[in-house]
C-alpha cells in the first residue's frame, strides 16, 4: 500500500515548480524577443537620429539577445533597457502611444535591476523584487491602457462608419490578408467589435477566472492586426505578448516545462546547448552588417550612411520578425530547461520587496490618458486610432469634457504654405494645429518659413528665420524647453465643423 501511495505521488508530483519570480524571467526574456523585434521594424526611423541612437540601438539588440540566450542577470537587463531608453527619447515625442508604455516599463526595470545589483549578486535576488514589484504593476498598467483605449472611443466621429477607424484599420488589413471580406455591410460590425474586443480584453484580465479566455482572445485579435500596413502595430502586438506571460497562472507554466522536457528529450544536448544562442547569431549579423555598410559608405553623414544600409533591407522586417518570434520562443523555452534551478528555484517573495512602481506606474498611465481632456497634449495619449477630438475647446466625446487647462489646443493655426514638408501636407489636407507645433517644426529647421492664419482671425501671418517676418511672425521662433519638446506631441485635425477622420 504504502509503495503504490508513494509511487502515485510521484507520477502526480511536478517536476518543476514555478514562483513569481521565475514567470518575471519569463517576461524579460520575451520583453527582450520584443525589443530585438520592435528595433527591426523601425530600423528606417532609428537610423535618421544620428550616431548616439544608432549605437545604442545596436547596443540594445546584443543586449537583448543575450538575455534571451541566458538566465536575465541585472547587469544585461540593465544595459538592454538603459539602451532602449536612449533610442526612444531621442524618437520622443513622435512614436507610437506603445512606446510610451515600453518606456515606462524600460524605466522601472531598469530602476529595479539597479536596485538588485545593489541588494544581491545573484539575479534570483533582483527577479524576485522585480516580480514582487513591477508584475503587478504591469498587469494593472495593461488593462488602464485597455480602459483609456475603449473611453477614448466613445465619440460621435468613432460611431461614423464613413470616418470611423474601426472600419478603416479593417480594410488595411486587406494588403496581407486576402481573404478579409470588406464593404458597407462589416462596417459597423468592425465599429462595434473593436470597443467590446478591447472592452473585454481589460475587464476579464482583472479576473483570475476570465484571463486564460482574455489572453486566447487577445492573441487572436493582435494576431490579426499584426498584418497592418502599419509595421508599429506589429511591434504593440508583440509587446502584447511579452505583457499577457505575466497574467497566466504558475501551474500553465509549470506544464509547459514538462511537456517542453518530454519533447526535447530527444534532441541531441549539443544542440540544446547552441540553440539557445541564436538570437545572438542573428543580432551580431544584422550589427555587423550595418557595421560593415557605414564604415564603407563615402557619405560623410553617419546617420545618412545608417538610413542607406536601413533602406537595403527594406521590406524585409516582417520576414525578420517572424524569424526571431520562433527562435526566440524556442530559445527561451531550451534556456529554460538548461538551466532548470536557476529559474524554477528562485527566492519567495520578501515582505520588504518595494511596492511603489505598481501606485507610480498606475498613476503616470491614468494621467496621460487623460491629457487630451486636459490640453496637455494629444499624442502618445492612448487616443490611437480613435476619432478623438479635445480642440478648440470642444470635444466629440459623449461625456468627457474638453478642459483645457491651458490654450496649448485652443492656440490653433490653419497653415497656407510652409518650407517643412510635414506641415505643407497639413497645409494641402486643410488641417489645423496647435501653434506649440509651429515652434517646435520651427526650432529644428534653420531655414524655417510658414504662412500661417491664427483660428479665429483672417489675416495670414507670414514667419521666416531670414529676418522678413511679419510683426507677430518672430513669435515662431520663440523655441519651447527642450523636456517639453520631448513628453508633449499634438496631431493635426481637420477644421471643427468636419468630422474627425481616422488618424494615430
Amino acid at each position: 500500500m504504502s509503495v503504490t501511495r508513494m509511487n502515485e505521488s510521484q507520477h502526480t508530483a511536478p517536476t518543476t515548480r514555478f514562483t513569481d519570480a521565475a514567470r518575471f524571467a519569463v517576461f524579460l526574456q520575451l520583453f527582450a524577443a520584443f525589443s530585438m523585434i520592435h528595433t527591426f521594424i523601425g530600423v528606417r526611423d532609428w537610423t535618421a537620429k544620428g550616431s548616439v541612437s544608432i549605437i545604442a540601438t545596436l547596443v540594445a539588440l546584443v543586449a537583448g539577445a543575450l538575455v534571451i540566450a541566458k538566465p536575465p542577470s541585472a547587469l544585461l537587463v540593465a544595459a538592454m533597457t538603459a539602451a532602449l531608453l536612449v533610442v526612444e527619447i531621442n524618437m520622443m515625442p513622435y512614436t507610437p502611444n506603445h512606446v510610451l508604455v515600453t518606456s515606462l516599463i524600460c524605466l522601472a526595470i531598469l530602476a529595479v535591476a539597479v536596485l538588485g545589483l545593489v541588494r544581491g549578486p545573484r539575479w534570483s535576488d533582483w527577479t524576485r523584487i522585480g516580480a514582487a514589484s513591477l508584475g503587478p504593476a504591469i498587469r494593472v498598467g495593461l488593462v488602464i491602457v485597455y480602459g483609456f483605449a475603449v473611453l477614448h472611443k466613445l465619440n460621435t466621429d468613432y460611431f461614423d462608419p464613413e470616418v470611423s477607424c474601426g472600419p478603416f484599420l479593417h480594410r488595411q488589413l486587406k494588403t496581407f490578408l486576402p481573404f478579409i471580406p470588406i464593404g458597407e455591410w462589416v462596417n459597423w460590425p468592425t465599429v462595434l467589435g473593436s470597443l467590446l474586443i478591447e472592452l473585454s480584453l481589460g475587464v476579464f484580465l482583472l479576473f483570475r477566472q476570465t484571463r486564460t479566455a482574455a489572453i486566447a482572445g487577445g492573441l487572436l485579435f493582435h494576431g490579426l492586426r499584426a498584418f497592418h500596413v502599419n509595421g508599429y502595430v506589429m511591434s504593440f502586438s508583440v509587446l502584447i505578448m511579452a505583457l499577457y506571460c505575466l497574467f497566466l497562472p504558475l501551474s500553465f507554466y509549470n506544464d509547459i516545462a514538462e511537456l517542453t522536457t518530454i519533447v526535447t528529450s530527444r534532441v541531441p544536448g549539443a544542440l540544446l546547448q547552441v540553440l539557445p544562442y541564436a538570437p545572438l547569431v542573428g543580432a551580431g549579423l544584422v550589427a555587423g552588417y550595418f557595421t560593415l555598410r557605414i564604415a564603407s559608405s563615402d557619405m560623410p553623414d553617419i546617420a545618412q550612411a545608417a538610413a542607406a544600409a536601413a533602406e537595403s533591407i527594406r521590406g524585409t522586417p516582417r520576414v525578420v520578425s517572424v524569424l526571431f518570434i520562433f527562435t526566440g520562443s524556442a530559445a527561451f523555452f531550451l534556456a529554460l530547461l538548461r538551466r532548470p534551478a536557476a529559474i524554477l528555484d528562485a527566492d519567495r517573495p520578501n515582505p520588504r520587496d518595494p511596492r511603489w512602481p505598481a501606485v507610480g506606474l498606475s498613476a503616470v498611465l491614468t494621467f496621460n490618458g487623460l491629457c487630451p481632456y486636459f490640453g496637455f497634449k494629444t499624442q502618445t495619449s492612448f487616443s490611437m486610432f480613435s476619432n478623438l477630438r479635445t480642440e478648440l475647446g470642444e470635444t466629440n466625446h459623449f461625456f468627457m469634457p474638453s478642459l483645457a487647462l491651458t490654450d496649448t489646443t485652443t492656440r490653433m493655426v490653419a497653415i497656407h504654405e510652409s518650407s517643412h514638408w510635414k506641415l505643407q501636407l497639413m497645409a494641402d489636407a486643410g488641417e489645423i494645429l496647435p501653434f506649440f507645433e509651429l515652434q517646435r517644426y520651427a526650432a529644428h529647421d534653420p531655414d524655417f518659413t510658414v504662412l500661417y492664419t491664427p483660428w479665429g482671425e483672417t489675416d495670414p501671418i507670414f514667419a521666416s528665420r531670414e529676418g522678413s517676418s511679419d510683426a507677430r511672425g518672430d513669435e515662431v521662433f520663440d523655441t519651447p524647453p527642450m523636456v517639453l519638446r520631448k513628453i508633449i506631441g499634438f496631431r493635426s485635425v481637420p477644421p471643427p465643423d468636419e468630422p474627425c477622420t481616422c488618424r494615430h
